[in-house]
C-alpha cells in the first residue's frame, strides 16, 4: 500500500493522483474545504459535490486529471497501489469540447519528458496533440506544450500529481509504463 499527499489551495487546483485509490471521494473529502471536483470523461464534463448525494462519480483514477474547488488550504492524505502503467485514451473527436481531455500522469520514478510519449520518435512531428496546459496554483496562471511552437518557457515534462488539460487532433490511446 502506498500513500500520497494531495496539497491543495484556495480556489482552483488542477491535480492527479499516482495511485490505484482504495476508498471513495466522500470518504476522501467529506469534511474537507473541497467544494467540487470535476473531470472529463470521453469528452463530458463530470463533477463530484461532496453535499451533493448523486454525483456523476466517486472515484480518483491514476489516468484522469482533476479540477478540485477548494475554499481552503487542505493536506489530504489518500492510500493504493502503484499502477504498472496507464493508458490514455484521449478523446479527438471534434464534436465533443473539441477534443478535450483532461489527464493525470501517475510517474512512480519522476517526470516524463512529453516528446517521449506524445512525439512520433521516428519523424520527431507531434501527433495526437495540439497543445497541452499544465497550471500553477501558486502563480493561477497556465503554462503550455504546443508541438509546433516550442519556446523557452515551452511546458516540457508531465509531473506527479498534477493535472493536465490536453487537446488532442485524434482518438487515440497511449500507454505509459513504468
Amino acid at each position: 500500500m502506498a500513500i500520497f499527499t494531495i496539497g491543495l489551495r484556495p480556489g482552483l487546483n488542477v491535480i492527479s493522483v499516482p495511485l490505484i485509490v482504495t476508498d471513495n471521494l466522500s470518504t476522501i473529502f467529506g469534511g474537507s474545504s473541497v467544494e467540487e471536483v470535476r473531470r472529463i470523461y470521453n469528452g463530458i464534463w463530470q463533477s463530484f459535490i461532496p453535499t451533493r448525494s448523486f454525483n456523476d462519480f466517486d472515484t480518483l483514477e491514476p489516468q484522469y486529471g482533476y479540477l478540485i474547488q477548494a475554499t481552503g488550504f487542505e493536506s489530504i492524505t489518500i492510500s493504493g497501489t502503484e499502477p504498472l502503467s496507464t493508458i490514455f485514451a484521449l478523446n479527438g473527436d471534434q464534436t465533443k469540447n473539441e477534443g478535450l481531455n483532461l489527464v493525470g500522469v501517475p510517474i512512480s520514478g519522476g517526470d516524463i519528458a512529453i516528446t517521449d510519449y506524445f512525439v512520433d520518435r521516428l519523424t520527431l512531428e507531434p501527433f495526437d496533440i495540439r497543445i497541452a496546459f499544465e497550471y500553477n496554483t501558486l502563480r493561477q496562471n497556465f503554462i503550455s506544450y504546443v508541438p509546433l511552437r516550442p519556446t523557452p518557457i515551452n511546458l516540457t515534462t508531465f509531473k506527479r500529481g498534477r493535472g493536465y488539460v490536453v487537446l488532442s487532433d485524434e482518438s487515440t490511446e497511449v500507454e505509459i509504463e513504468y
